[in-house]
C-alpha cells in the first residue's frame, strides 16, 4: 500500500510539473510570435492580456480545482472578459443572456482553455497556421495532463484497502511480542546484564511499532499528492517568468523604436546632405554661366 501511494504521489507531481511548463511554453510563445512587425498594436496588447488569462488559468487548476475547491462567478466573468476581449461594461457582460446560460454550471479548467484558444484565434489574426497549430498543441497536452490529475483525484485508494491494512499492522504488531520472546528471554546470559531488569523486548516493540505507524502515515498524507504538494509555488514561479519575459519584449519594443527613430535621422540627414549638395552645384553652375 505504501508503495501505491508513492507511485501516486510521484505520478502527481510529473502531472502538476507537466502542467506547468506546458503553459510557460505558451507564454513564451505567444510573447515570441507576437513580437514580429506584421502583428498590429492591438494584437500585442490582445497577446498581454491572453497571457494574463493563461497564469489566472494556471493559477485556478493549481491552487483551487486539483484541491476540490471552485473560483467565484465574479473571477470566472473576469476571466472570460480577459480572454474574448469584451467591450461591454462589466454589467451589460454579466448580465447578458448568453453569460447567464453559460455560468449556469461553474466553468471547468478545460472551458478556460477553450476560451483562450478561441480568444487567441480571434484577436490575433495575424497568426499563421504553424504558429496557431503550435500553441494548440500545447493547450492539446494540458488538457491530456489535466485529465489525469482528474482521474488520481476521481479514483482515490480504496478506502477499505486503508483500514484492513491498519487492522493487520494492528494485529502483526500484537502478535510479534510472542514470537520474539524467547530471543529476548536468553539476551543477558553470560553478560554482566544478566541478573538486571531486561526490557529489552519492550524497547524493541515500540521502536519497532514507530516505524511502522510512522510509514503507515506518511502514506495516509501523500495518497492525495495535490493536498501535499507546493503548487502555490508553481504559480509563484509562473508569474515571476510570465513578467520577465514580459519585460523582455517591452525592452526588445523599445529597441526597435530607437532604431526605427534612428534610421529615419539618418535618412533625414542623408537627404538634407544630397539636397544642400545639389543646391551647391546648382549655385555654382549658375555664377559660371
Amino acid at each position: 500500500r505504501s508503495d501505491r501511494a508513492f507511485d501516486r504521489f510521484n505520478l502527481g507531481s510529473d502531472y502538476s510539473w507537466e502542467i506547468t511548463s506546458q503553459f510557460k511554453t505558451i507564454v513564451r510563445e505567444l510573447f515570441s510570435f507576437t513580437a514580429a512587425q506584421r502583428f498590429w498594436p492591438e494584437e500585442r496588447a490582445a497577446a498581454y492580456d491572453l497571457v494574463e488569462a493563461c497564469v489566472q488559468l494556471h493559477g485556478w487548476i493549481m491552487m483551487d480545482h486539483l484541491r476540490g475547491k471552485q473560483i467565484s462567478t465574479k473571477k470566472q466573468e473576469k476571466f472570460l472578459r480577459l480572454t474574448l476581449g469584451s467591450q461591454k461594461t462589466n454589467s451589460d457582460f454579466a448580465n447578458s443572456e448568453k453569460m447567464e446560460q453559460l455560468m449556469s454550471t461553474p466553468l471547468t479548467p478545460a472551458v478556460g482553455v477553450a476560451a483562450i484558444s478561441l480568444g487567441m484565434m480571434r484577436r490575433l489574426p495575424s497568426f499563421d497556421f504553424q504558429e496557431s497549430t503550435l500553441i494548440e498543441s500545447q493547450f492539446g497536452e494540458i488538457i491530456c495532463a489535466l485529465s489525469k490529475c482528474e482521474m488520481m483525484l476521481r479514483t482515490p485508494i480504496p478506502l477499505g484497502y486503508t483500514r484492513y491494512s491498519v487492522r493487520f499492522l494492528w494485529i502483526w504488531l500484537s502478535l510479534l511480542p510472542f514470537a520474539l520472546v524467547n530471543k529476548f528471554a536468553e539476551f543477558g546470559i553470560d553478560t554482566w546484564w544478566e541478573d538486571k531488569p531486561q526490557p529489552v523486548l519492550i524497547f524493541a516493540m515500540l521502536f519497532i511499532g514507530f516505524i511502522f505507524f510512522s510509514i503507515e502515515d506518511m502514506s495516509v498524507q501523500i495518497e492525495e499528492p495535490f493536498s501535499v504538494l507546493p503548487l502555490e509555488l508553481h504559480q509563484k514561479w509562473l508569474i515571476q517568468y510570465a513578467k520577465q519575459i514580459e519585460t523582455m519584449n517591452q525592452l526588445s519594443d523599445g529597441l526597435n523604436e530607437e532604431q526605427s527613430i534612428n534610421g529615419t535621422t539618418e535618412k533625414q540627414t542623408t537627404n538634407s546632405a544630397r539636397i544642400s549638395q545639389n543646391i551647391t552645384v546648382r549655385a555654382g553652375e549658375a555664377m559660371s554661366d
